[in-house]
C-alpha cells in the first residue's frame, strides 16, 4: 500500500478554579481530546480507503473539589466528568488472519465519577484508597457486519474500579504496603458478547531502607486470582488471554 496521510490538530484547554476555603479548592475543566487516524496495513482485503480509520476526537468536561483537611492529615479529591466522543476508535479482531483490525464508531460518550481519599493515621501508619465510577457507550456505530451497536458498552472500559492501601514505615528504615484492587465487568469487543465480570486481586510489598539500599519483597496477586484480560474469536476458537496469576520476588536498589 502506497498511501500516507497528515493528521493535525488545536488542543485547547480552559479551567476555572475558586478557593472555597483555606482547606478545600475547586476547578472546572473543558478540554480537547484527540487521536490520530490511520491505517490497517495488514489489512488482508478491501481498498486504501476501506482500511483508513478517522482521528478520534472527544470534548471533555470536569468539574471537581480536592485539598487537605483535618490539619493535613486527610487528602480529599473528588469529580465528576463526561467525554463527547466523535470517531470513537474500535479494535476487533480479523477471524481469519489473527491480525487487530481498527475503526470508528461515529458518536460515544463516556462519563462517571472518581474519588480519592488519603489518611495519615500517625506517623508510621497511612491508608489510602479511591472509586471510579464509569459509564461509557455507543451512540452511533453500526460495525463491519452491518449490525446496530447503539447504547453497547464501548469495549475495554470497565465498570468501575477501586482500590485500598494501607502502608506503613518507621524511622528504622522498615516499611510494608499492602494494595488491594477491584475491577468492575468489562467487555473485549464491540458486540459485548465477550467478558470478564468483577474481581478483585491484592498486592504486598516489605522491605528495609539503610544507607544506599533498599532490599525488598513482594507478591503480586497474593490470592492467585484467575481473571481475563482479552478474548478474541479466531477460526480455531475462541482464545482467552488471562492475567498473571500469583507472582513472588526479592529485589534490591542502590541509589548513588
Amino acid at each position: 500500500m502506497d498511501e500516507d496521510n497528515t493528521w493535525d490538530t488545536f488542543l485547547p484547554k480552559i479551567a476555572l478554579s475558586y478557593k472555597i476555603n483555606k482547606d478545600l479548592s475547586s476547578y472546572f475543566s473543558i478540554a480537547k481530546g484527540y487521536l490520530a487516524g490511520g491505517y490497517n496495513y495488514a489489512a488482508s482485503s478491501g481498498t486504501v480507503e476501506q482500511n483508513k480509520f478517522d482521528a478520534q476526537e472527544s470534548t471533555n468536561y470536569e468539574l471537581g473539589i480536592r485539598g487537605d483537611l483535618l490539619d493535613n492529615s486527610l487528602y480529599l479529591s473528588a469529580a465528576i466528568f463526561y467525554m463527547d466522543i466523535k470517531d470513537l476508535h474500535v479494535y476487533s479482531h480479523d477471524e481469519a488472519t489473527g491480525v487487530t483490525h481498527t475503526s470508528n464508531a461515529a458518536e460515544a460518550y463516556s462519563q462517571g465519577i472518581e474519588l480519592e481519599l488519603g489518611y495519615k493515621i500517625n506517623d508510621n501508619w497511612r491508608i489510602d484508597g479511591s472509586f471510579g465510577l464509569i459509564e461509557a457507550k455507543y451512540d452511533e456505530y453500526t460495525n463491519a457486519s452491518g449490525t446496530d451497536l447503539k447504547d453497547n458498552k464501548i469495549q475495554r472500559t470497565p465498570s468501575h474500579t477501586a482500590n485500598l492501601g494501607v502502608s506503613y514505615s518507621n524511622d528504622h528504615g522498615i516499611y510494608g504496603r499492602l494494595d488491594i484492587k477491584n475491577q468492575g465487568r468489562m467487555y473485549f469487543n464491540d458486540t459485548n458478547t465477550y467478558q470478564e465480570n468483577s474481581y478483585t486481586t491484592a498486592d504486598v510489598k516489605i522491605g528495609y531502607l539503610f544507607d544506599d539500599w533498599d532490599i525488598y519483597a513482594y507478591a503480586n496477586n497474593i490470592t492467585d486470582e484467575s481473571y481475563l484480560t482479552a478474548a478474541n474469536n479466531m477460526m480455531t476458537g475462541t482464545v482467552l488471554t488471562y492475567g498473571e496469576g500469583r507472582f513472588l520476588g526479592i529485589g534490591a536498589k542502590y541509589h548513588f
